[in-house]
């Protein structure tokens, strides 16, 4: 089962940039190759979510590779880049200090932390949710009914008001999944990135 997730990825923009929209964002990639910076190199889901962009989304857009979300916010901030690609824990602060606007969210619906930003699913693009989760998993022939124990152990620490609690204040988002949903959401997100993964192998 799993107890963390809704850790989304978001396309993000300068607050005073002229891209008011995504739509704003795909159709200036019609007249020049935009420039985006997201956290993490080969492999991270920041290059996933570039790839997302460009094969899936037909973006016109480079992915310009940093070490930290805070690399990424100054490279936006500074427009040095057109926009930037960050998960909802970081980008929704940066909003809220009103440095940064987000245009759109990589998941399969909109999340009460962003309840103004469209999914991109929302938007006409389909296969592109991020996945992101934290769970725990049973070593293969693992006897279902103790499968059935601890995903009851997850679902049930996921109601406790401490551990709830705790989550608010770390901003994790809390999307409790039991055994059979988070064994079918994992293999649905597995064939999505591995239909790209030849380009994840490579500096795309």
């Amino acid at each position: 089962g799993a107890w963390i997730g809704g850790d989304y990825r978001t396309v993000l923009v300068k607050a005073d940039s002229p891209y008011k929209t995504f739509n704003d964002l795909m159709e200036a990639g019609k007249t020049k190759k935009l420039k985006a910076a997201g956290g993490g190199g080969l492999g991270s889901t920041s290059q996933l979510q570039a790839v997302f962009l460009k094969e899936k989304v037909k973006m016109n857009a480079d992915f310009i590779p940093f070490d930290s979300t805070a690399e990424v916010a100054s490279a936006v901030l500074g427009n040095h880049v057109d926009f930037g690609l960050m998960p909802v824990s970081s980008s929704a602060r940066y909003q809220k200090q009103g440095d940064i606007r987000i245009l759109a969210i990589h998941a399969p619906h909109r999340i009460p932390e962003l309840p103004n930003v469209p999914t991109l699913e929302e938007l006409g693009y389909k296969n592109v949710v991020i996945p992101y989760g934290v769970g725990a998993w049973a070593p293969p022939g693992t006897p279902r009914e103790i499968q059935l124990m601890y995903s009851k152990v997850i679902l049930d620490a996921c109601k406790d008001e401490a551990f709830l609690d705790w989550a608010a204040k770390g901003s994790f988002l809390i999307e409790p999944l039991g055994a059979d949903d988070f064994l079918s959401v994992t293999l649905a997100d597995y064939d999505n990135i591995n239909s790209v993964l030849d380009l994840l192998k490579t500096a795309k």
